[in-house]
């Protein structure tokens, strides 16, 4: 059990964390982190905030002090509340690393007041007797949007769930002891009584009772009695490294360490066709853990849409605004699949902003220094163009046929010097607007889309954001909010 936060002797709010071993009475507090140590910048507001432990993370919600106000004193704290000078946040802790994160979901929080926070878990079992549950960590939170607010205000009206795995927190049972003895066996045609052949015709001799233990549909395929189980052959549609990398999951109950990230994007599709709930958390969390370059990005996107895997779509979704300068100079963009790039489309909001941190010289010249941001507005309001000097490529621009969604940048192999808007786009999604080479070379790596307002799937809280320039907001439609009080 951990313990934060509270009050010391001298009734001042503290932010120190203790832990409580409930399997080793008498129960004893043990330090873990004190607030001083941290040094994150990290100021409760009084004792206004809610914990929550989840896949080695603890979760803090509640209200801080703003960065303009962290530098008063404790007794200027009332004041400074006083004076807006405090915001809802959702932070982490790395119980591992002992390391502090603020999530950036704070949009949704910025109207109104937030009075309840908890962590709703949702078991994912195929079957009854199945032990190897996969439990989906939703944030669930309970308020009042109403910027009034008059006195006697219902405390708990309007509701908001938050994916868990959106914020990368994978809840995924342990491997079991007896994979580690099962693991040999695989294609080892001694005692093997059954034969599994990919798509290139490559054998792999398997044993039907850990085919029938571990897998589920071939459990079915076996009582059945259809043909595959009478010639105990069966043949899977997959490359031979994709079969290979699930029969290894299927006997030792993990994934290779040295698996590359395209067979575990296949392994991914292959765990949702077969409803493999564990697996298919696994691919999630090691492709966005150890697997998420500017190459890879696109596929796992795409990937993430196909198989329906929310969070992994909205942390692909945050690395890809994050890194949209990487993006564009290496021209993955322009290899997204109609769908993808219809859903990429749809959570750009008409008031994103492409974000540069620096200048940079430009192969003709020095950049006028009012070239370093390139906004992207709705088509209804012009796209802002560079300053047409004789330093700087001219923009130019083509109208679209998008009325719903704003224009986005994708880079292009021109070599032109002008910024043309092509690629006609449907009547309810708006066209990518295609970078010449010549204006790539202004826009450095590490710009960013900026987004300004929240984005939900539903009925959402109508809010500006917060300027970071720093950082990119992301906010998806991992947040769902309804006006009614959701009973658990």
């Amino acid at each position: 059990m951990y313990i934060y936060g509270g009050k010391d002797e001298h009734g001042n709010t503290v932010s120190d964390l203790f832990m409580v071993n409930l399997n080793a009475p008498p129960y004893t507090s043990h330090p873990v982190l004190s607030g001083t140590q941290s040094n994150n910048g990290m100021v409760l507001l009084k004792s206004q905030h809610f914990c929550e432990a989840v896949c080695g993370k603890l979760l803090v919600f509640g209200r801080y002090l703003l960065p303009t106000a962290q530098v008063q004193s404790s007794s200027q704290q009332r004041l400074s509340a006083a004076a807006s000078d405090s915001a809802y946040g959702l932070w982490m802790l790395d119980l591992d690393t002992l390391e502090w994160e603020r999530q950036e979901c704070d949009d949704h929080f910025l109207s109104g007041g937030w009075n309840y926070f908890t962590v709703i878990q949702d078991a994912l079992r195929l079957e009854k007797e199945d032990p190897a549950q996969v439990t989906v960590n939703n944030l669930f939170f309970l308020g009042n949007t109403d910027p009034l607010r008059p006195h006697g205000y219902d405390h708990f009206r309007d509701a908001l769930i938050i994916n868990g795995e959106s914020l990368a927190l994978y809840d995924i049972p342990p491997t079991r002891q007896t994979g580690h003895e099962f693991g040999p066996l695989l294609n080892n045609p001694e005692l093997s009584d059954f034969v599994i052949v990919a798509a290139d015709g490559q054998e792999l001799h398997a044993h039907q009772v850990i085919l029938i233990t571990r897998w589920p549909h071939f459990k079915n395929l076996y009582r059945s009695g259809m043909m595959e189980a009478q010639e105990r052959r069966m043949e899977i549609a997959e490359p031979y490294p994709v079969v290979l990398a699930f029969l290894k999951y299927l006997y030792s109950d993990q994934l290779d360490e040295m698996e590359p990230w395209h067979v575990v994007c296949e392994l991914l599709l292959l765990s949702n066709m077969y409803l493999l709930h564990r697996l298919k958390k696994i691919c999630c969390q090691r492709l966005y853990e150890r697997h998420l370059t500017i190459e890879s990005c696109i596929p796992i996107f795409e990937k993430a849409i196909l198989v329906d895997e929310t969070g992994l779509k909205m942390l692909l979704l945050d690395f890809m605004f994050k890194h949209y300068g990487a993006l564009l100079k290496a021209d993955v963009l322009s290899h997204l699949s109609p769908l993808a790039r219809q859903e990429f489309i749809s959570y750009i909001p008409d008031e994103a902003i492409l974000q540069v941190n620096r200048l940079r010289h430009h192969p003709m010249g020095h950049v006028s220094p009012h070239a370093h941001q390139l906004y992207l507005k709705h088509e209804s309001a012009p796209l802002a163009a560079l300053p047409a000097t004789a330093s700087a490529p001219a923009l130019a621009t083509s109208s679209s046929t998008s009325t719903t969604t704003s224009a986005i940048s994708s880079l292009s192999n021109a070599s032109t010097s002008s910024l043309v808007s092509t690629h006609s786009a449907s009547s309810t999604s708006s066209s990518l607007t295609t970078l010449s080479n010549s204006m790539i070379g202004i826009q450095p790596s590490s710009a960013y889309l900026y987004t300004s307002t929240a984005i939900t799937s539903s009925s959402a809280v109508t809010s500006s954001t917060i300027s970071q320039p720093h950082r990119p907001v992301l906010t998806t439609n991992s947040a769902v909010q309804t006006n009614d009080l959701i009973s658990i």
